[in-house]
């Protein structure tokens, strides 16, 4: 599609000077092979508008300061669907959004089972109700209980203070 010259008339041009921001990823997974990609991580519990933005900022500095060569995915963990900004704040960033370079989990929807890993199934506690919290610890200690036979390890997994 080409652009009508008349469109220049409908914009203004300034040279715009950015201030560096500081920014701090949640998690990065760095590939022991050049040939993975790499993986940040970003996880998010309350709403935040502009969170994508954000985690896109980062990840492209990351790229410009190590290495835009780089191939990479995301993966942004949020505590439920809810908290994920509307469709409207995140228009500027959906066509990154829609590529198979960012994955969004929502931790209030991940199906735990009991072959669920036990790291997996620890996460669940975060986003429990109160009233699902006390099945959870308990389910979660009988399994430790099964799970690790030499009593000192077990024991650093169960000793809560209550």
């Amino acid at each position: 599609m080409r652009e009508s010259p008349e469109l220049v008339n409908d914009y203004r041009f300034d040279s715009v000077e950015l201030k560096q921001t500081a920014f701090r990823i949640d998690g990065v997974f760095l590939p022991k092979s050049p040939e993975n990609p790499i993986y940040f991580t970003e996880v998010q519990f309350q709403k935040d508008p502009k969170i994508y933005l954000r985690l896109f900022s980062e990840i492209f500095t990351y790229l410009r300061d190590n290495d835009p060569a780089l191939r990479w995915r995301a993966m942004i963990i949020f505590r439920s669907r809810s908290i994920e900004p509307t469709a409207r704040q995140r228009k500027s960033v959906q066509p990154l959004l829609d590529s198979t370079l960012v994955k969004r989990i929502y931790l209030n929807e991940i199906e735990v089972s009991e072959t669920t890993p036990l790291g997996v199934q620890i996460i669940q506690l975060v986003v429990a109700t109160k009233k699902q919290l006390l099945e959870i610890v308990i389910r979660l200690i009988a399994q430790v209980k099964q799970q690790f036979a030499d009593e000192p390890y077990r024991l650093q997994f169960t000793e809560v203070d209550w």
